[in-house]
């Protein structure tokens, strides 16, 4: 009896015993699967937060792709033919339906712009974070849209593969991440907000919205943290904003703690897909054509065959067409950009023409090799735009035997030569750079290299094209260069070279 009841009350012992180290497994067991699966639930919150993030930048450069085909009046004509590069503006405030951007509140020439993410401009469902927050997005003033009429004030002048961004990312110390020279600016950050930081005090209007219209309360979305204000861009043309990205702990730094994530895009990617499209390089071929037969009507006008002198050239803002002004001062005088003004070469020559080429040309309705109808002379149609916003690439050489003066024209000892034949004058369009070639213009403070011709041409044609003579030697070999010349006639007429 006795020895019966030790051995119950060890199997009790036992029976407790097991239950209590069943009880910690299941314990430990417990926590292990419970911060396994925060790491697994923060894991899926990244993740879903970045395909949102690549979402919206795919949609961005599908738009710039497609700019210049958009057609949002349903007229079946483009709105903006010629045009490529250029981002939606944010959704800014309520003046339009919620998730459109707004383009007549998109800031002056030149200043960037912050605010929603225009979803509903590019077509795309609502995308948010993982706090479930609508992503913000930020772009650089050149490369902002702004509809409001045919000539909009408020859109850049110029816009082409050569345009600079305006953003830099930094780290908690202000080093440049990205965006240290001109040329690596970011043109575009979508910004991921997150959950609220301590201090953030957001007032969604939550009746009815997707994304809460909370507009201009952008520091109680974007961070705040160090040297960067991501919930800010300059209210100054060409002025130069930085952005920083969440990193791990970030959210828990002392005392400015951050956890905005983004996705930049770059000039580079923009244009990569743009300069891509099948049609791009006829497009350019076909106004460099027209360009030289404007300049052959131009040299038929006036009776005595001469041609126009050429733009400097360095110039104070590439952007600015009233800038392309021929000039007789500038030495060497035979060699620079094409120019829209000519009242220098119409006071030489003797004219009363039109002070601005494609108008005295009669510039309207060239037909080029490839079947087009090119239209110079007014200023909404495609070639002219197309023109505007690529104005920096085109080059023009012309003769001294051709250049302005009061006697016909015909090639003595000051022609030029190309490719083993003189010519009256050469158009050239600039493709895309080459290694080493860097196109920055003097704003915001970067240095000028736009005046630098061996920054746009190849194979020796950057030696001889300072041209002081215009009697140079000029080649064709193989480059990424589109030219046309002028032939050695009266009157010239637009040859291949």
């Amino acid at each position: 009896m006795i020895r019966s009841r030790q051995l119950n009350i060890r199997a009790q012992r036992g029976i407790a015993l097991l239950i209590f180290v069943i009880f910690m497994l299941m314990g430990a067991l417990t926590y292990f699967l419970s911060d396994l699966s925060a790491l697994e639930i923060k894991h899926q919150q990244t993740v879903s937060t970045s395909i949102a993030l690549n979402q919206a930048k795919q949609a961005l450069i599908s738009y710039v792709v497609t700019y210049g085909d958009i057609d949002g009046d349903l007229d079946t004509f483009p709105d903006f033919p010629g045009e490529y590069g250029f981002l939606p503006c944010p959704d800014y405030n309520g003046g339009l339906a919620e998730g459109l951007e707004d383009n007549g509140n998109c800031g002056l020439q030149s200043v960037s712009k912050i605010g929603f993410f225009p979803w509903k401009t590019l077509d795309v469902d609502v995308l948010n974070d993982n706090s479930g927050t609508c992503l913000l997005y930020a772009v650089s003033g050149d490369y902002k849209n702004d509809e409001s009429g045919p000539t909009p004030a408020n859109k850049t002048l110029m816009l082409n593969q050569d345009s600079n961004g305006m953003f830099q990312t930094v780290d908690e110390v202000g080093t440049i991440i990205q965006g240290i020279n001109p040329e690596d600016r970011v043109v575009a950050v979508v910004l991921a907000a997150g959950d609220p930081l301590p201090g953030q005090a957001r007032n969604p209007d939550i009746t009815g919205t997707f994304c809460g219209e909370d507009y201009a309360n952008y520091a109680a979305y974007l961070d705040i943290a160090g040297p960067a204000d991501n919930s800010d861009v300059s209210a100054a043309a060409d002025t130069v904003d930085q952005f920083i990205h969440a990193v791990a702990g970030s959210e828990d730094a002392s005392p400015n703690p951050y956890n905005d994530r983004f996705v930049t895009i770059t000039r580079d990617e923009i244009w990569a897909a743009i300069v891509s499209r099948t049609d791009m390089i006829q497009k350019m071929t076909d106004l460099t054509e027209a360009l030289s037969m404007c300049l052959s009507n131009y040299a038929a006008a006036n009776g005595l065959s001469r041609l126009p002198w050429p733009v400097q050239t360095t110039l104070g803002d590439y952007r600015d067409t009233l800038n392309y002004n021929d000039n007789v001062d500038e030495t060497p005088g035979y060699a620079g950009r094409l120019p829209l003004t000519v009242d220098n070469s119409n006071t030489d020559i003797g004219v009363g023409f039109s002070n601005e080429l494609f108008t005295a040309a009669a510039c309207n309705a060239l037909l080029v090799t490839s079947g087009t109808t090119v239209d110079l002379q007014t200023t909404s149609a495609e070639y002219r735009r197309l023109w505007e916003n690529w104005k920096d690439h085109f080059f023009y050489v012309v003769s001294q035997d051709y250049a302005p003066a009061i006697t016909p024209a015909a090639c003595g000892a000051n022609c030029i030569t190309v490719a083993g034949t003189q010519r009256a004058a050469m158009v050239v369009f600039a493709g895309s750079r080459q290694l080493g070639q860097i196109r920055n213009e003097p704003v915001g403070g970067d240095t000028d290299t736009k005046f630098n011709v061996a920054n746009y041409m190849e194979n020796g044609n950057e030696a001889v094209f300072p041209d002081a003579a215009g009697n140079g030697v000029y080649s064709t070999a193989a480059t990424n260069d589109i030219m046309f010349c002028l032939s050695a006639t009266s009157p010239p007429v637009a040859v291949t070279c």
